[in-house]
């Protein structure tokens, strides 16, 4: 079962281990107009924000041992077709990562699973996940930086014209339906970390209609890589259970990304809930890179001195709003026919939380590749 809720203010373009279960979420209805649940100092790329109504939704599998015991390993999700904006995708996790799974009713919000009453009365409290809280394991991850995003989270949150999401479009998939995580062996380095994924946004003008139904294109695809929520049977985590605790020490997130044929505009940040029952320690908002063929090494900075003890509900999200005609092309006309318009087609690998630059493990990608660090460090 899942939440859905609309709250994702845009930054303005240039215009998730076998066995486990999924659920694939249906929500009625684009949302309206919101303001953002996430604020925050911005990423290595300027950016600005735009507002846009948008629908949130998602799921995924429950977690299953791994490297820390109950760790969930792996991370991904593949939409639902149909109406689009008003249905949502869903992810599974698998042993390598991905896969696809039933549908399921909307849920109503549901209380965290480790939340108490207050000395005063006053209602339900987000206990952050620790040892002495007798949190899982999956929580709780140990171990020295650098950090792997989607050992821990998954790729189950989804906003905005969320049918017209997909993963791993045009790759292979094995008996089990699970889709090929490595962009096709094509890694950003022999050293990458984590899984590689190829996304794929239909690009569709706000208000085209999307089905005969008369479901109607918001104009932009999100996803969120979530922590799991028990108390919502191990669904996306809307602010509805605590965090994953990260190891400290951690002074940005760094990823490789590059685009299909170049000139992709996608917006990259970390954290998104405040306002919840549970919400993010850090908050980055989303800003724009323009991607190349390339791989290229990014990073976004954390705010400097403050603590993600308190658990990270989204490690890592983009966004990708409509580009006009030929986006996928490198294109960005705006006012021409939205039928004409090409998907936004990107790759994203190696997605960690890093210590100060230089004990990264993508430093050694970097030489591997010869590829640029385009924030400069």
């Amino acid at each position: 079962m899942v939440n859905c809720k609309s709250s994702r203010v845009l930054p303005l373009s240039p215009v998730f281990a076998l066995g486990a279960i999924g659920l694939l979420a249906a929500c009625g209805g684009g949302g309206s107009p919101a303001q953002s649940t996430g604020s925050g100092t911005g990423s290595t790329a300027a950016g600005s924000s735009g507002s846009s109504g948008s629908t949130m939704s998602g799921s995924s599998g429950s977690p299953t041992s791994g490297s820390s015991g109950s760790t969930p390993s792996g991370s991904a999700g593949s939409t639902a077709s149909g109406s689009g904006s008003t249905e949502s995708g869903a992810s599974g996790s698998t042993a390598s990562g991905s896969t696809a799974a039933a549908s399921a009713d909307a849920a109503p919000d549901a209380p965290a699973e480790a939340s108490t009453e207050g000395g005063d009365g006053a209602g339900p409290m987000c206990v952050p996940a620790s040892a002495d809280a007798g949190s899982p394991a999956y929580l709780l991850p140990s171990g020295p930086l650098p950090f792997v995003v989607d050992k821990f989270f998954f790729a189950s949150g989804y906003e905005g014209d969320t049918g017209q999401i997909h993963l791993g479009l045009g790759l292979a998939t094995n008996d089990a339906g699970v889709t090929d995580l490595t962009c096709g062996g094509d890694r950003s380095s022999a050293n990458a970390l984590g899984s590689c994924y190829k996304w794929t946004y239909d690009n569709v003008a706000a208000g085209t209609a999307l089905n005969d139904a008369g479901a109607k294109a918001q104009g932009f695809g999100a996803v969120e890589y979530q922590s799991l929520s028990p108390s919502m049977n191990y669904s996306a985590n809307w602010g509805t259970s605590p965090g994953v605790v990260i190891p400290p020490g951690a002074t940005m997130v760094s990823f490789w990304a590059k685009g299909a044929v170049g000139g992709e505009v996608v917006g990259f940040g970390v954290g998104q809930i405040k306002g919840a029952l549970c919400n993010d320690a850090i908050i980055v908002a989303d800003a724009n890179e323009t991607l190349t063929t390339t791989w290229t090494h990014y990073t976004i900075a954390l705010p400097v001195g403050q603590s993600y003890a308190s658990g990270q509900i989204i490690a890592f999200n983009w966004v990708a709003a409509y580009q006009g005609p030929s986006a996928g092309d490198g294109g960005n006309a705006a006012g021409s026919d939205a039928s004409a318009s090409s998907p936004i087609t990107f790759f994203l690998d190696d997605m960690e939380w890093v210590g100060p630059a230089g004990d990264a493990g993508s430093t050694d990608a970097e030489s591997d590749t010869g590829s640029s660090d385009a924030t400069g460090q």
